[in-house]
């Protein structure tokens, strides 16, 4: 269907210079946003070339998204004009058009600009992020701490003390970190460090927050004292109270004229005082016959003024200016320093980015602002950025609601001052507090724009609001206007929703009923959890939604039943979804997962505690859960025997003690296995290892589905990517998933397609689906109450220190401001977030409240709607709102049910097997009893294999045929008495010859040792067990020096080989002889010669007797001879033992 643009999408489509467009949810301002190119770019009378343009999306998808529509409109505008070679040659011109996302583009310029002095960097630096970035970071503010306890700086030492914690240091370190990330999202960190600073050093009266407090303290005096008066015109009927009352009221008038001049005078100590004087105290209650509605009024006025007096003692006035001051003072000095760590930090992590070759996104946008704010000796911009500023005649960016101060600025300077900037947003749907993201750029912009008008010159910043809703039907637009338009303000959401509703244009055939439910739901605490209580309800209103008579658009005008597939549950956390879908289960319903934390997986929590056991086996709860999954297999009674033994007594230790039994001996063996590996292989070649050896993905996929093998594979990467950083072993790896953000990891998506989708409010933002139930309202905002450091781009920065006296952490002023601006801006942004979650529905919205009573909640609700203002409640009254819920409950006491929507009210009870009634006998039937009979005495033919494999290795082979008092018990490290066993010592070796380099090292065998340990092939203990003697006494043998002269020489090359059964053990019956056996294994080394292959095979072996060592290892030497004939199809010649404790070569027949 070809896209008709309204009116005002015209406006957007066709304006001229900067432009601003306010695209309200399902406004169609991707379509205008392409078709605005495609009009820039078909104007031949003004000439745009597609290379000129930059298209800056929210994210990768939408940019691809976005250059994919883009793409396929011009190329159906070229189609109907196909003489036109102006269209052609933008086609040719498209693809280099930057339609990308701000962190793409910034890295385009930084990489352009790699040899400037701002940059200097190698141009193919790479970004670095996720698990290498963290420990790189950690490392950095570590080494910087380090160097500040060497100086012995007295205020470093302070500042530690003051901020640190009983454990160390980190909560320091973590302050240094929290600055200088919130740094990097500001155009000028130095500059808003200093202006921080400054603000402290600013008598109190003088700051930004008194100034707030002084001219709410003049308003609500002014407030107060005019009701003042009006009580007391009413008094002048009634007698008994105006004696009674009326003194008291004039003298509150004359506290409330005192307490607003000295508020003008920003004299804290004046008010301080008035405050703390008793004026705005109760009056005793008259108990003489009088007006009793009148003297109600009265109690209830003076009620209040005393609630807000204390209000203002407790948070604006608790102390005296003197000891504010004081406490200011010590706030700066610590100020000081945490600025001064912040630059140095900032300094030493571009010093270590260098050196590796790397860069993070926020330095990078950071240096391509100073690209394009350079200026030159005159103070003027320099050439070159006045060159980068006039590379695109216009700069178009996406979902700007959602900008930080710093990528603000970007586009401030790639558009001239914003003179060719357009920009698309909706404040409403700015969500992304928790990325800095700052709405605060777009309603500046939006209050410096004028309305969109014809005439209004290019230069001139136009306004185009787009309210038009082409997605939901026009009683869900019509029950969010409602919603909002009682609680969305300025104040509280960031916007007047009266200039905002939803103008509903969407067509859909005729529907009976509302379009819009509240569910509230009641459970017992002791019957079930509130979770299972909310997916329980859900998933019977999902089931009734699934069969109620056709209600959702079908094709041509008729209605249709709803699927699965057309509803979204809407949640607010990626975790604890889990009895959702168990819930939609249990009634046959599939449903989808579309996000979810990695690290709550079930096969990541098993990995993660398999880590654990093997890093530290004497940790219970990992040991736990391994002995007890798939990967161990004990039972609970296997395991309740063990600790029969000894209640209190470590797991391990009990294993150890009863390494007799089979079970335990298996499963130290695997732990000491894996201990081994761990010592000499990377964490990231550790877990793959893991994953390989336990068939961790077919036991994930066949216990959690399929995308648990996805997830396999991502934690891989991580471990991986940790790997990179020299130094970084398995006990690092752990420490780093325990500090780092699981939450912010996503799993890959699980479940069935086309089921019901479950999506947090977060992750549903540009999506729409015909039916979204939203759960539990109820749930109360989870912000941090106490965060340890708080920063505003306006305000300043602040942290919450420890009185060393009291050594309990206190809230100087600054602070206590900043959390309270923090906490306004959160409810804010969460009743943006409702607005999101609301809009998304196309033809039924559905808001689920559940708790185990209501009659509380809504006599709350109903008193918050008695104090609505022509249908509109208080921001301050709104803004102290803990849930959905709450605001949910103030609006059904404002806006009863009916046509607008219906409440439904449920009572949760889980659902119970009901109590079958006893079977009656029945006698067998004989046919099936003989068939079952038969059945049971059914002989498995192929009992005699149960001893042997279907996968076997060479050296599992060769262990079982040698006698047990030979085979080499390495031990791992941890139970050793020091150093390597003689087998660790022996892989050791091995691993020296495997990656040595034959043409260097028989000169300098000690200097190849050193460069095997630098590159990380050998642990520091492995090249110090390397016998130098040895290695050379096997550079010297006529062996090495056919290898030497050798073309093809391998090492390590691993095969598989399929073997009969009969050849691998004996007495076999003849029918299972010939049963196919997968043997793997690595040859150590094999090169060839004209006329075959030779086979080598080392050995550390402390055995002198040639003989011993040929019958241990004939038979596995042949089964590598018979796997090389068989790979190659070219004859072994000559097969060789080299025993590298005697120096001499063994030939195997």
């Amino acid at each position: 269907m070809a896209f008709k643009p309204t009116k005002t999408q015209q406006q957007a489509i066709f304006s001229q210079g900067a432009t601003l467009v306010s695209a309200a949810a399902g406004s169609g301002k991707t379509a205008v946003l392409v078709q605005r190119v495609v009009q820039i770019l078909s104007n031949e009378q003004q000439p745009t070339p597609a290379d000129r343009l930059l298209i800056v999306t929210f994210t990768n998808a939408a940019a691809a998204e976005m250059k994919e529509r883009i793409e396929k409109a011009m190329n159906e505008r070229a189609a109907a004009e196909p003489e036109n070679a102006y269209l052609q040659n933008q086609l040719l011109l498209l693809p280099m058009a930057d339609i990308c996302t701000i962190d793409s583009f910034c890295i385009k310029l930084v990489r352009e600009h790699f040899n400037s002095p701002e940059i200097a960097l190698s141009p193919d630096f790479k970004m670095l992020e996720g698990p290498r970035l963290e420990n790189l970071c950690q490392k950095t503010v570590q080494a910087l701490f380090e160097e500040r306890y060497a100086a012995q700086d007295p205020a470093f030492e302070r500042f530690v003390q003051a901020t640190g914690s009983e454990k160390g240091d980190e909560n320091a370190m973590r302050l240094v970190r929290e600055l200088f990330d919130f740094c990097m999202t500001l155009p000028h960190p130095e500059q808003f460090l200093q202006s921080s600073l400054n603000k402290l050093k600013a008598p109190l009266p003088q700051t930004s927050f008194a100034q707030k407090i002084f001219l709410q303290l003049q308003k609500a005096a002014a407030e107060f004292a005019a009701q003042c008066a009006a009580l007391l015109r009413e008094l002048t009927d009634d007698k008994p109270l105006q004696e009674h009352y009326g003194a008291a009221l004039e003298g509150k008038i004359a506290a409330f004229n005192a307490l607003a001049a000295a508020a003008d005078q920003s004299n804290f100590e004046a008010c301080r005082s008035l405050l703390f004087s008793g004026a705005f105290a109760k009056v005793n209650t008259l108990s003489k016959k009088c007006n009793a509605e009148l003297k109600a009024k009265i109690r209830q006025f003076v009620s209040a003024v005393e609630k807000w007096a204390k209000q203002q003692q407790k948070n604006n006035f608790y102390a005296p200016l003197q000891e504010l001051e004081q406490e200011r003072s010590d706030a700066l000095n610590m100020a000081l320093v945490a600025a001064e760590l912040c630059l140095a930090y900032k300094n030493k992590l571009l010093f270590e980015l260098r050196r590796l070759g790397g860069l993070t996104f926020s330095l990078c946008e950071q240096m391509a602002l100073e690209l394009l704010c350079q200026t030159g000796e005159n103070g003027q911009p320099a050439a070159g950025a006045e060159l980068l500023a006039r590379r695109y005649s216009e700069v178009m960016v996406d979902e700007f609601q959602d900008v930080n101060d710093l990528q603000s600025a970007i586009f401030n300077a790639l558009s001239g001052g914003g003179q060719r900037l357009f920009a698309v947003g909706d404040v409403k749907q700015s969500i992304y507090g928790f990325r800095h993201a700052n709405p605060k750029n777009f309603k500046k912009l939006a209050k410096n724009a004028l309305p969109f008008a014809e005439g209004l010159s290019a230069n001139t910043l136009k306004c185009v609001r787009l309210n038009s809703n082409f997605r939901s039907r026009a009683g869900v637009c019509r029950f969010i206007n409602a919603f909002f338009a009682a609680f969305m303000s300025e104040e509280a959401g960031g916007v007047d929703y009266a200039g905002e509703q939803l103008n509903p244009k969407a067509e859909f055939p005729v529907a009976e009923g509302p379009c819009c439910e509240i569910h509230e739901v009641t459970y017992s605490s002791e019957s079930c959890t509130r979770q299972q209580a909310v997916a329980g309800q859900i998933a019977e209103a999902v089931t009734e939604i699934l069969g109620r008579e056709p209600f959702l658009r079908g094709p041509n005008g008729t209605l249709r039943k709803a699927e699965p597939e057309d509803i979204a549950i809407l949640v607010r956390a990626k975790t604890g979804n889990g009895e959702l879908v168990r819930a939609l289960k249990q009634r046959g319903i599939t449903a989808r997962l579309s996000e979810g934390s990695l690290f709550l997986k079930p096969e990541i929590v098993l990995l993660q505690a398999l880590l654990q056991a093997v890093n530290n086996p004497l940790l219970d709860n990992s040991l736990l859960a391994v002995l007890m999954s798939p990967l161990f297999g004990f039972t609970a009674n296997e395991l309740a025997q063990l600790r029969a033994q000894n209640r209190s007594g470590r797991l391990f230790t009990l294993l150890l003690q009863n390494r007799a039994q089979p079970h335990c001996e298996q499963a130290l063996q695997k732990l000491e296995s894996y201990r081994r590996r761990a010592a000499c292989l990377s964490v990231g070649a550790l877990v793959e290892e893991m994953i390989r050896l336990e068939n961790f993905e077919e036991l994930a996929a066949g216990n959690y589905g399929r995308a648990a093998a996805g997830n396999l594979l991502y934690f891989q990467g991580l471990a991986q990517e940790f790997s990179a950083e020299p130094g970084n072993d398995l006990n690092a790896f752990l420490q780093y998933l325990e500090n780092i953000n699981t939450e912010a990891v996503s799993a890959v998506e699980q479940g069935a397609a086309g089921g019901v989708t479950i999506v947090t409010m977060h992750g549903s933002k540009g999506l729409q689906y015909p039916v979204c139930i939203l759960a539990n309202g109820m749930n109360h905002f989870n912000h941090d109450k106490n965060p340890a450091f708080l920063g505003d781009a306006a305000l300043g920065f602040s942290f919450k220190p420890i009185n060393p006296e009291k050594n309990k952490a206190e809230e100087p002023f600054d602070y206590l401001k900043l959390k309270r601006e923090k906490q306004l801006q959160e409810n804010s942004e969460e009743m943006r977030l409702l607005y999101v979650a609301m809009t998304r529905a196309e033809e039924l919205l559905v808001l689920q409240l559940c708790d185990t009573a209501f009659e509380k909640k809504k006599q709350k609700a109903e008193e918050l709607a008695q104090t609505a203002v022509c249908g509109r409640l208080p921001a301050e009254k709104v803004l102290e709102g803990n849930s959905f819920g709450s605001w949910v409950l103030a609006f059904t006491a404002l806006c009863p049910p009916g046509e607008l929507y219906r409440y439904r009210q449920f009572g949760y009870q889980p659902t119970e097997l009901a109590e079958l009634p006893p079977a009656a006998e029945v006698p067998p039937n004989p046919e099936y009893l003989a068939a079952l009979q038969q059945a049971i005495s059914y002989q498995y033919p192929f009992t005699a294999l149960h001893s042997l494999s279907v996968k076997t290795s060479v050296s599992q082979l060769t262990h079982q045929k040698a006698a047990r008092s030979y085979c080499a018990t390495a031990r791992p490290a941890f139970l050793s008495a020091g150093g390597l066993t003689p087998a660790e010592r022996g892989t050791a070796f091995h691993k020296f010859l495997q990656f040595a380099n034959f043409k260097t090292a028989p000169q300098n065998v000690l200097g190849e040792v050193q460069r095997l340990y630098e590159q990380e092939f050998l642990t520091l203990a492995e090249a110090e067990s390397i016998e130098p003697a040895k290695a050379q006494q096997f550079f010297k043998s006529a062996l090495f020096g056919r290898i030497f002269k050798a073309k093809t020489v391998l090492r390590e090359k691993r095969f598989m080989l399929e073997i009969p059964a009969g050849e691998l053990q004996e007495g076999l019956p003849p029918e299972l002889q010939s049963v196919p056996v997968m043997v793997q294994g690595a040859i150590d080394c094999m090169f060839f010669e004209p006329d075959g292959i030779v086979v080598l095979d080392f050995k550390t072996d402390r055995i002198k007797d040639d003989s011993v060592l040929l019958s241990h290892y004939r038979e596995q030497l042949q089964l590598y001879c018979r796997a090389v004939e068989k790979m190659y199809e070219t004859p072994v010649k000559e097969c060789y033992l080299y025993a590298l404790y005697t120096g001499r070569e063994i030939r195997v027949d």
